[in-house]
């Protein structure tokens, strides 16, 4: 996959997304969607692989170590399910949640927006509980607040 089929799928699914500069995904800067900042990266060693990252949003103060805790936790829980990790981001001041997505030439726009659309919904439902240092609920509440789906 080349560098240019990768910012040709950005600008379909940035479009697909109304977002105002349908070339900054391509790019790999920071777009928003519904209150979301986030941006894609390849480095072009794997083509088969493309970062999505996404701005978790500012720890409270008080419940930086059990959030952190909490954090840990389902990062492990998340290893062999999921190539993904939390980071946090000293410029921005905030949390990241890093993802590696499969991608080739038959990714379409659509396929990469629903993605994007489910890991935000995720963002949104950790915004609203982990980060305000709620607990996430019983198994079947956290499974049914696992929007993503890869497959």
């Amino acid at each position: 996959m080349s560098e240019a089929y990768l910012e040709k799928l950005c600008s379909e699914a940035s479009q697909i997304l109304q977002l105002e500069d349908i070339n900054a995904l391509g790019r790999g800067d920071y777009v928003s969607f519904e209150e979301v900042d986030f941006f894609l990266f390849s480095n072009f060693m794997n083509d088969q692989l493309i970062r999505l990252v996404l701005d978790l949003g500012e720890i409270e103060q008080d419940y930086k170590p059990e959030i952190y805790e909490t954090i840990f936790a389902m990062q492990g829980m998340l290893d062999g399910t999921l190539d993904a990790l939390f980071d946090y981001d000293q410029i921005r001041s905030c949390l990241m949640f890093r993802v590696k997505l499969p991608i080739n030439l038959n990714t379409t726009a659509d396929g990469l927006v629903s993605v994007i659309k489910s890991f935000i919904l995720q963002i949104k439902e950790w915004r609203s509980t982990l980060l305000k240092n709620k607990l996430l609920g019983d198994e079947e509440e956290q499974e049914k607040n696992q929007h993503y789906s890869l497959a």
